[in-house]
């Protein structure tokens, strides 16, 4: 899952490095390996990260730096086209030092400046250090499956994976945004780029930012929307639907495919609906070494039969190949697992 952090200041101020390792710290949960980078020198910008190791066990280390130091990373999430990018920067004369699919998050920046996040398939909140400009670069991936949330001080400027991490921090107030609050009840959950309080806000999907320390200058602009499509909305209404059936087809093939790459033992939530038995499908073909894990609820057995898919899943996995794991949670196990939140 991962975690990351970061805090810079336009003015140097050496008890950032202490807010820093506390809003790291507020990140525990999200993967056990820790990491930190800091400027000693003025104390003007701080990058702590929690990994869990997914890719590269044994390597890729967060904190990612360049040999000569000029770009740092810490990151959340995972690039699942990460040997393809590989394969397009090696003949460029570029070497890598992991097997990991963050290294080349550093590169491709290196290589193609802003532009590198339109190579990236995959689930990220990136977070890039550019020690030659001073500038730090943000960006989320295209449908915000990994999430970041911001602070815009006066004169600082901090991000985190989590608001209760952000918040741990001195410099952020606990004043409540109740326009926030109002469209919680309003509409069951608050829009980007709100969030409860008024000192953090969401930083928004598809989008990439550049804060530069020096001027304290933040761009932001959008780089992808859902209304780019590759399909001919010239041709008729027939030929696009064909178009437009082959896409989704192959979209969801190739995905399927590029998340089942992992140096972990692989699972897979299966529900017994349309969506997660498809996804089921699909990675059964490539890979029958697979666990799928369906989840219920403990419930009478006339309840069983109306509201419990296990039973589904469970068959579809024997006609898949695939080893099935059953899960049932109670409402103390509900109420044990908010305690311990």
């Amino acid at each position: 899952m991962c975690g990351i952090a970061g805090i810079i200041s336009q003015n140097p101020r050496p008890d950032l490095a202490t807010d820093m390792r506390i809003m790291t710290a507020g990140l525990f949960h999200r993967g056990p390996d820790q990491g930190y980078v800091g400027n000693r020198a003025n104390y003007r910008y701080h990058f702590g990260v929690r990994r869990l190791k997914i890719i590269d066990l044994s390597g890729s280390d967060q904190p990612l730096s360049t040999p000569d130091g000029s770009l740092t990373l810490v990151f959340n999430g995972e690039i699942y086209n990460h040997p393809e990018i590989r394969a397009l920067l090696e003949p460029k004369g570029i070497s890598f030092s992991t097997q990991g699919d963050g290294e080349v998050i550093l590169y491709l920046y290196q290589q193609f400046g802003l532009k590198f996040v339109d190579y990236l398939r995959g689930m990220f909140a990136i977070a890039l250090w550019d020690n030659r400009k001073n500038i730090l670069i943000l960006a989320r991936d295209r449908l915000g499956e990994k999430p970041l949330y911001i602070h815009e001080g006066k004169d600082i400027f901090a991000f985190s994976s989590e608001i209760r991490a952000l918040y741990k921090a001195s410099f952020i107030s606990d004043e409540i945004d109740w326009s926030a609050v109002n469209s919680y009840f309003h509409s069951n959950y608050i829009p980007e780029p709100l969030t409860p309080l008024k000192d953090i806000r969401k930083f928004p999907a598809a989008h990439i930012m550049e804060i530069d320390l020096d001027t304290g200058r933040r761009k932001l602009h959008r780089y992808w929307s859902m209304l780019d499509s590759e399909l001919d909305l010239s041709s008729d209404p027939e030929q696009l639907k064909s178009q437009a059936e082959s896409l989704i087809n192959k979209k969801v093939h190739d995905s399927v495919q590029y998340c089942l790459r992992s140096d972990q033992p692989m699972a897979i939530a299966l529900s017994g609906g349309m969506d997660s038995s498809a996804v089921a499908t699909i990675a059964a073909q490539h890979n029958k070494d697979i666990t799928a894990i369906s989840v219920g609820f403990k419930q009478d057995k006339e309840e069983r039969k109306t509201k419990d898919e296990r039973e589904e899943a469970a068959d579809l996995a024997a006609y898949l190949g695939l080893k099935f794991h059953p899960v049932e949670v109670s409402e103390e196990d509900l109420e044990i697992g908010f305690e311990n939140v």
